[in-house]
Formats: structure tokens, sequence, C-alpha cells
């Protein structure tokens, strides 16, 4: 057999990767939280689609809403899209207060 053929071994066994993964699992999963939570361009406008993910709720409770006229939006055409304002009065009307404590008489 021609040693230039021949697989090198691993550096690493299949157990030491697994706890390696299982390590850093949870900074992979923060960093990627961290990154998918940032957005580069405040400023654009969102679509249905957009605010639902960020909202994380369905698509179709975005446009039950939009149709209703429920929530803050805009129409360019017949496109709907929300600015980061729309977003933010979008959360102070779905925002719940705490309720008020009864006192016992």
């Amino acid at each position: 057999m021609d040693p230039r053929n021949e697989r090198p071994s691993p550096p690493f066994s299949n157990q030491q990767v697994g706890q390696l993964v299982a390590l850093l699992r949870p900074v992979i999963d923060a960093i990627s939280a961290r990154i998918a939570d940032h957005d580069p361009d405040p400023d654009r406008w969102l679509t249905i689609n957009d605010l639902a993910t960020k909202l994380q709720v369905p698509v179709s409770w975005v446009q039950e809403k939009v149709s209703a006229r429920l929530v803050p939006h805009h129409r360019v055409g017949r496109h709907v899209r929300f600015t980061r304002a729309d977003l933010e009065a979008l959360e102070r009307l779905y925002q719940e207060k705490p309720a008020a404590r009864q006192r016992r008489g």
C-alpha cells in the first residue's frame, strides 16, 4: 500500500469531539442569538414576515391584525411595511401592565 494514499489518524476521538461540542454549544447559541438580535440597518422598513419573525408569532397573526387595522403599519402601494416606530408602538399596544393588588376589606 502506498503511504501517500493513507489517511492520517484524526487528532481527536469522536468522544473528545462530542465533549468539545457540548462545552461550546452554550457559547455558540449565545453568539447566534446576539447576531440574530442585531439589526445592521435599524431604519429599514420591515415586511410582514420580518415583523412576524421579530415578534415570534405566525405570519397569519400579523396579517389578521393588519387587515383589521389593529396594528400600526404603512402601505406602499399594495405592500404592507412597518417602521421601527410602528414596532415600538406595537410593543406598547400589547404590553400588559401588572394587575393592581386588591385590598381585602
